[in-house]
């Protein structure tokens, strides 16, 4: 502290968290973090929704890219017990804005791939439009473009946390804690230290799996949150395979219609609890109760789906004669340009068609040999066949958003619940157990193993070159169908059981009763 004599004025050089400022104010940190969650979000939302993308740009299979997917769950699983554990004794806003800056970068990196990928290789030069849509399958947006927007507003985010002071106080009480705080040794305790913290992290985290009411909670969220996994990794490619949407429009209806009816549910789910002062006793019939709708309002969705497209020389009626009449063509697999017969049969190429002839008026091919709806040559158009029950696609997505708003009426509730059944000096060590088992058994294997199921339906693989497989070109529909949503399905089964377990145990022990009138939460 120091003093400056003149004119009767005392000038004092208060700590930083004592500096009055614009950024001392609790106000401007809270728009700030807005502005940082709002600039992740915008990150993890685009990236999802750009794995279609990148999987046919870099030939991936779909449980490659839910592993893709998983990774980053792994530095969050890695981290938040310590955080968690930590966080009220280092300099927040620091941490926050390195944390920021950290994702900013690695958001930047998974652009990288695009600049450093081998340059393409030109066969024409002819200067003429493309005459692809986003509904072709051979279409491939600028996926980059967003990933490096993500990483500038995160890092424009991230800068604004290393003005904030570490505490934010009155001003009368700063020339006070300032004096104390210089009397405090500037070291840390043994008992705060790291190392400590790793030593008696075995004993705190094997009493709280001891817990049996907080473990069953636990595995009741990592079987909901898998279900979201799903959702959220792979909603989009569902709609685009099964219902012939573009990229573009499925991302746009998931988050113009799927994401705000969840948020929704989780207000109203806080709402409901508050007003009626849901009890431990009330908590798992509440949520029992909405879940068990939730699943019900899912089942109509098995049926509303699309037959396979049949495909010439995969799953045609025909298979034999068109795998016969391009025999002589030499035609490759690794071309991939659909076109439509006038058949209604889709064809991987022209070649796979059999056609020899292209009319540039009609932008037709024509002399198709392995289309013969009459006895003469049939012809073929550029571009997939349409879907035969595209219209299933707007009521689908408003009956998976209804069902998702009813199953969020439960999420505070069953988040609550989860600080209610633990000591509460442990309440905060809990909340980092429950994140770091929920990443572990749920955000982690989850997008793998829904990639996995996915890729199991599909019945014509890219092949770049010999011996290497790449992204998937068609798949069973009804198979896809069946087995994306059978697996959630089963997930929801299995929490439903365990939340059923909960209201058991609930309803036979006493002691969270007195433990919850003990904590003023009752």
């Amino acid at each position: 502290m120091g003093v400056k004599l003149g004119d009767n004025k005392v000038e004092t050089k208060t700590m930083d968290g004592c500096r009055k400022g614009f950024f001392n104010n609790i106000k401007v940190f809270v728009l700030c973090h807005a502005l940082l969650q709002l600039s992740q979000l915008l990150y993890s939302a685009y990236f999802k929704s750009s794995l279609t993308t990148i999987e046919k740009r870099f030939g991936l299979s779909s449980s490659s890219s839910g592993l893709l997917s998983s990774i980053h769950e792994i530095s969050n699983a890695v981290l938040i017990i310590f955080v968690s554990y930590f966080g009220s004794r280092v300099h927040r806003p620091r941490v926050i804005g390195i944390g920021g800056l950290l994702l900013a970068l690695g958001t930047f990196l998974l652009a990288v791939p695009h600049f450093l990928s081998e340059k393409y290789h030109y066969t024409s030069l002819e200067n003429e439009e493309v005459s692809i849509t986003p509904r072709d399958p051979r279409w491939i947006g600028a996926w980059w473009v967003g990933l490096l927007i993500a990483s500038g507003c995160m890092v424009v985010t991230s800068i604004p946390y290393f003005f904030f002071p570490r505490q934010m106080t009155k001003s009368q009480k700063c020339a006070t804690e300032e004096n104390v705080l210089r009397k405090v040794p500037d070291v840390t305790s043994e008992e705060d230290s790291v190392t400590s913290f790793i030593k008696r992290f075995p004993r705190y985290f094997v009493r709280l799996l001891l817990n049996p009411l907080f473990l069953i909670l636990v595995l009741v969220q990592c079987s909901f949150s898998s279900v979201i996994a799903a959702l959220s990794t792979f909603l989009n490619k569902y709609l685009e395979k099964q219902y012939g949407a573009s990229t573009s429009y499925a991302n746009l209806l998931i988050g113009a219609v799927n994401l705000p009816t969840a948020a929704l549910g989780m207000l109203i789910g806080g709402i409901i609890m508050k007003k009626y002062g849901f009890t431990v006793k009330i908590i798992p019939r509440f949520a029992l109760a909405v879940l068990v709708l939730s699943v019900l309002l899912c089942v109509p969705l098995f049926f509303m789906g699309c037959p396979t497209q049949e495909l010439g020389g995969i799953n045609d009626q025909s298979i034999s004669r068109s795998r016969e009449c391009i025999r002589q063509c030499g035609c490759l697999d690794s071309i991939f340009q659909p076109v439509c017969g006038s058949n209604e049969v889709e064809y991987l190429s022209p070649c796979h068609a059999g056609c020899s002839a292209y009319n540039s008026t009609s932008k037709t091919f024509t002399d198709c040999l392995c289309i013969t709806p009459t006895s003469n040559a049939g012809t073929a158009i550029s571009g997939s066949c349409l879907i035969s029950c595209a219209h299933y696609l707007l009521p689908v997505m408003f009956l998976i958003s209804f069902a998702g708003l009813v199953a969020c009426l439960s999420h505070n509730p069953l988040y609550m619940m989860v600080l209610r059944v633990v000591p509460q000096d442990e309440k905060s060590f809990a909340i980092g157990v429950q994140f770091l088992l929920m990443r572990l058994l749920a955000w982690l294997p989850a997008p793998a193993l829904f990639g996995l199921a996915i890729d199991s339906a599909c019945i014509k693989w890219d092949i770049p070159c010999i011996g290497k497989r790449g992204a998937c070109r068609y798949y069973n529909n009804d198979l896809l169908r069946n087995r994306y949503l059978g697996l959630q399905m089963g997930f929801k089964i299995l929490g439903i059981c365990l939340l059923s377990l909960v209201g058991w145990k609930v309803k036979q022990s006493k002691e969270y009763n007195v433990q919850e009138k003990e904590s003023g939460l009752a």
